[in-house]
């Protein structure tokens, strides 16, 4: 798997890591443990780190060949409960920290472990996260512009991540032992993290307060434990015959450019966040069933995890889109979120969604915008009717009988 952030992207998450005073690696890295918690339960997680003695050795190194990786072996906390700026630095304290004590290796550490105590269990480190970030010279004068493959196997690894910078560009590449995930998940994790990345801005966010029933629908996701249906999502499926993904691509970005509600993250402490960055595109993962043994188990396996987890606070985006492949032809999947959408918005994108992408050169219409929103709230709330409407409902509520 591969994918890039642009270089104007680039820059803005550099620029962003810069103010929370944190490493561009330190937010990569948060990004990546957390589009674990995103796709499964949300937990702390241990990563191998892929480190090189060469930095404790003269410049000169640099011109040697030789086995000078290492690693190290990172405990995280989950930081899905915590906002971004927060987990970044505690994952920037963690990175260093690790890096700091790095002339003990991890592979040392699990032996010492092991030889203290030979009934201990050998914990699993399937997933490994390689930073070539500032590790030598720059690439301009090398080859990496000119490989047209490469792969990494690792006994015992399941996803080795790994990244550089390239022409101003920050490139990304997965090599996945397919067997050790579910159909597609690898994919997903991807499309997630990737999504994530492109979603980062250091413009200043629009702060907005939340109606009655968002504040309805965000206290149990913010006072409960992350699990299945603790969210108020809505999932649609859609049969499209010869699907262009690049077109649905697109025809999506356009209506992320045009509505700032698909721009919008709830936040942890119940504010509604709408940033003026628009991602330069949304990566759309694909899920082939043509040759699954049991499509439809698949298939329901997928709308229940998409319908049945909130979208975490304080991330973005607030919405998932993906495809799947079967013997009929694609099938779109979108999943959005009822605090940020009422069900009459949702169809209105839908509809606009499929009409941009069967016309690429259409545009969307105009959005009212919020001020608008806001000024009709406010004259509603100045009804002369308003108080008596209240008291009939208060004196409703005090005798209301329970729920079937």
């Amino acid at each position: 798997l591969t994918g890039r952030v642009g270089r104007e992207q680039w820059q803005a998450i550099g620029r962003l890591a810069a103010d929370w005073e944190v490493s561009p690696t330190a937010l990569v890295l948060t990004l990546f443990a957390e589009c674990f918690g995103r796709q499964r339960d949300a937990r702390p997680l241990s990563l191998v780190l892929t480190t090189n003695h060469r930095s404790r050795l003269p410049a000169e190194a640099d011109d040697l060949v030789g086995p000078f990786t290492s690693s190290l072996v990172l405990p995280l906390p989950d930081t899905l409960a915590r906002p971004l700026r927060d987990a970044a630095q505690d994952v920037h304290r963690e990175l260093w920290s690790g890096l700091d004590h790095a002339a003990v290796s991890g592979v040392s550490a699990l032996r010492a472990l092991r030889a203290a105590d030979r009934s201990a269990p050998v914990p699993s480190l399937p997933v490994v996260f390689t930073s070539m970030l500032g590790a030598g010279r720059s690439g301009a004068d090398g080859f990496a512009s000119a490989v047209s493959y490469a792969v990494s196997q690792t006994t015992g690894v399941a996803l080795d991540h790994q990244m550089w910078e390239q022409d101003g560009e920050l490139r990304l590449r997965w090599d996945v032992a397919a067997e050790r995930f579910r159909p597609g998940e690898a994919d997903e994790l991807f499309a997630g993290f990737l999504n994530g990345l492109l979603s980062l801005s250091d413009r200043p966010s629009a702060h907005r307060s939340m109606n009655e029933l968002q504040q309805a629908y965000f206290v149990p996701r913010a006072v409960t434990p992350a699990g299945e249906w603790d969210g108020c999502q809505v999932h649609h499926s859609f049969d499209v015959a010869d699907l262009d993904l690049e077109r649905l691509e697109s025809a999506w970005t356009r209506l992320v450019a045009a509505y700032d509600v698909l721009r919008t993250v709830v936040t942890h402490d119940g504010t509604l966040a709408v940033s003026p960055h628009v991602p330069e595109r949304r990566v759309i993962p694909v899920l082939d069933l043509t040759e699954a043994d049991d499509a439809e188990a698949v298939l329901a396996d997928l709308r229940r995890r998409m319908a049945g987890r909130a979208f975490p606070l304080g991330r973005g985006p607030h919405s998932d889109l993906r495809v799947t492949l079967g013997a009929g032809g694609a099938t779109v999947h979108l999943t959005t979120d009822l605090t940020i959408l009422d069900g009459r918005s949702i169809h209105f994108l839908v509809r606009e969604l499929f009409r941009l992408y069967a016309d690429p050169g259409a545009a969307p219409p105009p959005s009212a915008g919020h001020d608008g929103y806001a000024a009709a709230q406010k004259e509603l709330r100045g009804d002369p009717g308003r108080p008596a409407q209240v008291e009939h409902w208060r004196r409703r509520v005090a005798s209301l009988h329970p729920g079937p």
